[in-house]
Formats: structure tokens, sequence, C-alpha cells
């Protein structure tokens, strides 16, 4: 059992979805893999790319031919070296129909893997296969951020026997002792090349500790149970901040509300109506955690981002005689979703909409998006990667992600034509062309990008986490351990 006055104990929000890496789609399952699996390419803690499981690779010269060398220090936490036939498995286990892993279609670049996915295809006409001890994976066409997309874990290697929860592992840390809905308990993988090539920085032991609740997390918090709190209450933020350093880092992530237009219901027109009900600058305000307002879909930092414009106009009121419509709201229950559609519920009445809110369990909340969403759901959307590709690919016609419904026929063949295009000009006025059929159509209604906030204790000396959300607990200083590239700084003042 890992000692929890030398482990380093981090909250959890949620309950991970699923930790299988063929199926995994939710951030916390993903913050939770990224310190257990190495694949051939991961991000650091600062977000850029790096090389992981991969020592080197050749690209052809027409770019959709890819020839990966492994590294020689790579292995399981079972001490067996990691093969080139492994990743192979790994992706034919994470394109399988049976899976149906929401993330799985971000591979659909791999020639066949999109055709073998939906059931058309066979494996042998998937461009993955080994050559003499590499890896060689073949592409439909070039896409410019193909070794981002390696980062998942649909592209983490797998052994014969499958996903088992005990591992073995590729990662810095191997996963010990889970009770769901309680705690996670990760152990250092002394197995892993990160110790034989960088070298054996000091590392502890991690307790992940599941609670959503902000105000039970500020209690464990205060009273040395967490060491980070990975939710900082709103409500409470001056009390919180005198606990312990409080930070904010950028999060590629968007908040938003979902319409569910069964069958064009609500119509375009009645969504649009929706959207000028619902003023942003006072959710984010009564947040007061530094949450950027937004009209638009795509977060700061990746192409194609729209700066927030105010809402200047008044928004339409009820008129007299109109008929109220009553319409449900789904999200999933933690006081700060409650707070904010509680403001949206007050704002929308006003309009002549009495929303139902709907709370439900994580768990719970995400299976229903699949089967049958209320009219308006809640829910955040992170970049899995550093490209608005995966933004916009939620609202294609089919998408695993795409519990709207709606769809449009130019938004379509904007997306493929945005997918093969290189960054530039060209790229850049097709995903503004797509995010303005977003905001006419308004299938989604973004309220707010996110930002990061953490609440470090004393113990934490050393400390960073990437805009994708994850903290590499490799780089992450305890009890007087410093690094100069990841030391405790306080937020600066807003």
């Amino acid at each position: 059992m890992i000692d929890s006055k030398t482990a380093l104990q981090v909250q959890l929000q949620n309950e991970p979805v699923s930790l299988d890496p063929a199926v995994a789609e939710d951030g916390v399952s993903l913050r939770v893999l990224a310190n257990l699996m190495d694949g051939l390419y991961c991000f650091d803690g600062a977000g850029d790319l790096q090389p992981c499981l991969a020592e080197g690779v050749e690209i052809s010269e027409d770019r959709r031919k890819y020839t990966f060398t492994l590294r020689p220090q790579a292995r399981w936490s079972d001490g067996l070296p990691v093969t080139a036939g492994e990743f192979v498995a790994g992706f034919r286990r994470s394109l399988d129909p049976k899976h149906s892993g929401k993330l799985a279609a971000m591979l659909d670049p791999i020639r066949g893997a999109r055709e073998f996915r939906t059931g058309k295809g066979e494996w042998d006409q998937v461009g993955v296969r080994v050559e003499g001890d590499k890896l060689v994976i073949e592409l439909v066409e070039p896409v410019s951020y193909f070794l981002q997309l390696l980062t998942l874990p649909g592209a983490y290697p797998a052994r014969a026997e499958g996903w088992q929860e005990k591992g073995p592992f590729t990662g810095p840390y191997k996963l010990m002792h889970r009770v769901p809905e309680q705690h996670i308990f990760l152990d250092i993988n002394d197995a892993c090349w990160r110790r034989e090539v960088l070298g054996q920085r000091p590392m502890r032991p991690v307790i992940f500790r599941v609670v959503s609740d902000e105000s039970t997390g500020l209690a464990l918090f205060e009273t040395g149970r967490l060491d980070i709190l990975t939710r900082v209450p709103s409500l409470d933020l001056e009390r919180a901040k005198k606990l312990g350093t409080y930070r904010e880092d950028p999060f590629y992530a968007t908040y938003y509300l979902g319409i569910h237009a069964r069958e064009g219901k609500p119509d375009a027109a009645t969504r649009r109506r929706w959207n000028a009900l619902i003023l942003r600058e006072p959710i984010v305000q009564a947040l007061g955690t530094g949450e950027r307002p937004t009209l638009t879909w795509i977060p700061p930092g990746l192409e194609g981002h729209v700066p927030y414009r105010s809402q200047a106009v008044a928004a339409p009121a009820a008129t007299s005689g109109q008929a109220r419509v009553k319409v449900e709201a789904g999200f999933d229950s933690n006081s700060r979703n409650r707070q904010v559609l509680e403001i949206v519920q007050k704002q929308l009445a006003a309009g002549g909409v009495d929303l139902q809110l709907s709370p439900m369990d994580w768990k719970s909340y995400v299976k229903r998006l699949t089967s049958d969403p209320p009219t308006i759901y809640r829910m955040g959307w992170l970049a899995p990667i550093r490209d608005p590709i995966p933004y916009l690919e939620v609202f294609t016609r089919g998408g695993a992600n795409n519990a709207t419904g709606w769809s449009n026929d130019r938004y379509e063949t904007l997306v493929k034509e945005i997918r093969v295009l290189p960054s530039g000009d060209a790229r850049s006025r097709k995903i503004r062309e797509a995010q303005e059929i977003l905001e006419r159509e308004v299938p989604v209604i973004p309220l707010y990008h996110y930002v990061q906030t953490h609440l470090l204790s004393k113990r934490v000396t050393s400390f960073r986490v990437n805009p994708f959300g994850v903290i590499r607990f490799e780089e992450i200083g305890v009890d007087g351990e410093k690094d100069p590239l990841t030391a405790v700084r306080p937020a600066p003042p807003r």
C-alpha cells in the first residue's frame, strides 16, 4: 500500500469513464492514462510534442509513409520489451468496431482505418504493419498534425492479453490499487525508459482522490489530505487562496451548451434566439476564476481562434402573449455546473423559456448523451492535440461526439479541406468560415473558454500543467525538490 505521507495526493474531479486506452474518451481518463502509458509520442508538461517510445522516424517524400524506430530501452513495467507488433495490436484493438471508442475516429488519416473502424473493411487493408523491427504507418493523404495523433490512447501499444487494469504499463507510473468513486493509487514504474534515458529524477507515488464536490475538495486540502486541488471553488476563492499557492494556467478547452436538434427542432431561428438570451459576462463574473467569455468555439492558442466581442446588444425579452416553452437541460452534477445552469435558467426565463434542470452523476450523464440527449446539455470540449481539427470534427455528420444531431453539407466540405491543408492563411480562412456556420446555425452555444486553476499545498515546490490539462507527475517536486522549469509561482494578479 502506498504511504499517504510520502505520496502526492491529487484531486480527480470525476471518476474516469474508462482507463482502457481503446475506449477512454473523457479528460479525466486521459489525464490518468498520460501517466500510465507512453506511446510513440507524448506532450510534455509545457504542451510541446516529444518523442517517447519512438527513437526516430523516417517520413517519405510525399509524407504518406512513416517508419518508426523504437527505443531499445522501451519496456513494459514487467520488464518485457515493447515491440513494433504490439503497436500494431494497439491500433487494431482501438479501431475494432466492437470497442466503439469515441476518439478512434481521429485515427482516420491512416489508410483503411475508417473502413475497418466502421465495419466496412478488413484489417489487412489498414496501413499499419511491421517491417523488420520497425513500425510502418501509411496515410490516406498527408496531414500536418499526424505525429500529434500518436499521443492519443488509441495509438498506445497493446499486449496479446489485451488491456488489464493492473498492467503492465509503459509510462512513468503503474496502477497499484483502485477503489471506484474513491481513489486510484499509482506507484513509480522503475522499468520505464525515462528512468534510464532521462536519469533517476526524484519521483513520488500518486494518490488520486475522486472528489467532485468543490467544498469537500477544499476541506480535504485544508486538512492535508490533498496536495493538489484541481477544481478551486469559485464561491470560496479568497479563502482558498490563503490556504495554498493559487495557479491559473492556459487550457485548450471550451465550456458549452449543446442543443439536440431532433429533426431540425428546435429550428435554427429558435436556437439563435436562445443563444442571444444567454449573456456570457455575468456567468464568468459569477465564477470569478479567470474563465474567458466567448461567442465562438475554438479556444485561444489554436489556429482559427476568434477573440471575444462583447455582447453589447440587449438580449431579446419575451413579448406580450408569447407562449412560454419548457426545455430540459441536462448536466453532470457539481456546484460549478449548477451555478452556471441556474444563471442560464434565469436568463432564458426572461425570454419565455422555462429551463428544467436535470443533474446526473458523470458516468450516467455521459451514457445518456450517447442514447437520449436532453434538448440542452452541458459539456466541455478539450483539445487532445494542438490543432483545431478535433474541435471542428465534433459537429461532423455521424461524429461520435456529436450529440446534437445537427449536420451541414458546407461544414462537412470545409472540415475535409481543413484536415489536409497546412497551417496558414488558406487554412485559417476555411476555419473561420466553418466557425461562422456554427455561429449562424447554433448547434452549440459556447459560454466560456476554461482557465485551469490549481491550489497547491506547501509540499509542492515544482509544478506545471500543460494546455491539455495533463500534469506529468514525474515533473512535480515535493518536500523541497525543485526544478527551475517547474518551480511553483502563484498566478499573476488579474
